[in-house]
């Protein structure tokens, strides 16, 4: 049909001209007429402007605004290139998926580049017990940071792989694990740091006894029970240290995933 004011050749179901920019009017029918009783009233400044602006997907047809790159409804690119969202995507090894969910491919990037940093500081946990004097401190902060950090990790995994069985199952041990690990590290802490102490008077002591020319005859009454706290904390080390390795490898199952999601983006 023809628009009533400029005459141009416009769509049947167009609501406003795209070359006059004014109000088709209708009938109660919604049949557009020819030639309205009175002039419309003109279209406030800011629809006109936003009307305007707004372009068209090429694959959903979609509104979308000028200096996009891509649809926001089905990712397809609007600059005729086929990187689109994969231009910033350092995982993704594949062309524009063009009705594929952007979201999902944006949270897989984004959680990938988290794993990552996760990934160097369980790195540098494990490299810093070779650093003298103050590898023990060191390693007491990478591993608390690895625990504040990774059940907000596994959340955020758990939402974006929902559906998967095996990981979902995985995922979901990870808060109790973690506050296993809490009570582990606690219960290594109670017990070392009293052992250390006493180990190291009581080894003062000796080494006094030594210099004053005297030698001891058996063991000081504090040494078994330094003893014992130190087996105690070796316990506590050791499940610990088993509790992580399983872990880390359901870390590394669970980061594959999503990396095989953020590559399909």
């Amino acid at each position: 049909m023809n628009c009533a004011f400029c005459g141009k050749e416009i769509d049947d179901d167009v609501k406003v001209c795209p070359f006059c920019r004014k109000y088709i009017a209708r009938n109660v029918s919604g049949v557009n007429l020819e030639k309205p009783a009175a002039e419309p009233a003109a279209m406030p400044a800011a629809e006109t402007a936003s009307y305007a602006e707004e372009k068209l997907c090429p694959c959903c047809q979609t509104p979308v605004k000028p200096g996009a790159s891509f649809c926001g409804k089905c990712g397809a690119s609007l600059n005729g290139s086929s990187g689109g969202y994969q231009g910033n995507n350092p995982y993704s090894d594949q062309g524009n998926s063009g009705g594929r969910d952007r979201a999902t491919g944006i949270r897989a990037t984004a959680l990938m580049k988290d794993m990552n940093i996760m990934l160097y500081w369980i790195i540098g946990c494990i490299a810093v017990n070779f650093v003298p004097y103050i590898g023990t401190l060191l390693t007491y902060v990478a591993y608390i940071y690895i625990l504040i950090q990774t059940p907000s990790l596994a959340d955020r995994c758990y939402q974006l792989l929902d559906g998967e069985g095996d990981l979902m199952a995985r995922i979901a041990k990870v808060r109790p694990r973690i506050k296993l690990l809490w009570g582990l590290f606690a219960g290594y802490a109670v017990t070392a740091i009293p052992a250390v102490v006493i180990l190291l008077n009581l080894v003062s002591e000796m080494q006094a006894l030594q210099e004053a020319g005297g030698h001891l005859d058996s063991f000081p009454p504090m040494f078994m029970p330094a003893l014992l706290l130190l087996l105690i904390a070796t316990v506590f080390w050791l499940v610990s240290l088993v509790f992580l390795i399983i872990m880390f490898i359901n870390f590394f199952k669970v980061k594959s995933a999503v990396e095989n999601i953020a590559r399909g983006y």
